[in-house]
C-alpha cells in the first residue's frame, strides 16, 4: 500500500482542482472517496457560491496505488 491509503485514520485530502477535491476517509469499517464541488470560479458572483456539496462513495481499492482497501 501506498502513504495515502496505508494509515487511514482521519479524512486526507487526495487531490485538489480548480473546482472542487477530493479526499479519502474511514467510515467505520468502510472507506470512503469524499467529494467537495466548489460549483462557481473563485472571484465570480454567483447563487450557489460557498454552498457546500459534498459525495461520498465506497470504494474497495485505493484510487492511487490499486491496494484493495481493508476492512476491519
Amino acid at each position: 500500500m501506498c502513504d495515502v491509503c496505508a494509515n487511514l485514520t482521519e479524512e486526507v485530502k487526495y487531490q485538489e482542482g480548480t473546482y472542487g477535491s477530493l479526499s479519502l476517509a474511514k467510515f467505520g469499517r468502510k472507506t470512503l472517496l469524499i467529494v467537495d464541488f466548489s460549483k462557481c470560479p473563485k472571484y465570480a458572483y454567483c447563487s450557489s457560491k460557498d454552498v457546500p456539496v459534498r459525495q461520498g462513495f465506497k470504494i474497495k481499492y485505493c484510487p492511487n496505488c490499486g491496494a484493495k482497501m481493508e476492512e476491519e
